[in-house]
C-alpha cells in the first residue's frame, strides 16, 4: 500500500476519496475576477443560486467573496444575506404578533361600534 498516495499525484490536483477516485484541479480565481463577480452579482439583482448557475461557479464560493469584497465594491450586503434563517423567523414572528395586536384592537372597536348601535337603536 501507499503510504502517501497525494504525492503521486500532478500538482493543482487533488486526490478524491470516493469510489472512483477522480482527480480533481481546484479552481483558483485572481483577485480582480472575484471583485468583478460581486459586482456583476449586485448588479444583476438575481439570487445567489440563479447567478452562480449562471456563471458557473459553485454559490458557497460567491457567498465567501461577497463577504470579502462587497465593502471594497462600494455596495452594502443585503439584508437577506446578512439575516440567517433562524433571526429572520424570529422577526417575522413578530411582526404576526404586532399584526394580531393590531387586529383585536380593531375586533373591539367594531365590537364597541355595533353595540353602541344596537342600544341605540333599540332602546
Amino acid at each position: 500500500m501507499l503510504e502517501n498516495r497525494n504525492s503521486l499525484t500532478p500538482k493543482g490536483y487533488k486526490l478524491l476519496s470516493t469510489p472512483y477516485k477522480k482527480l480533481i484541479q481546484r479552481k483558483s480565481y485572481s483577485e480582480e475576477f472575484k471583485k468583478k463577480t460581486v459586482s456583476d452579482f449586485f448588479a444583476s439583482k438575481q439570487s445567489i443560486t440563479v447567478f452562480s448557475c449562471n456563471v458557473k461557479i459553485e454559490h458557497t464560493v460567491i457567498r465567501r467573496w461577497i463577504k470579502k469584497y462587497n465593502a471594497q465594491c462600494g455596495v452594502p450586503i443585503p439584508n437577506s444575506l446578512k439575516k440567517s434563517t433562524s433571526e429572520e423567523i424570529v422577526a417575522l414572528w413578530e411582526e404576526i404578533a404586532t399584526i394580531n395586536k393590531t387586529i383585536d384592537t380593531l375586533r373591539n372597536i367594531v365590537k364597541n361600534a355595533l353595540e353602541t348601535i344596537i342600544y341605540t337603536n333599540f332602546k
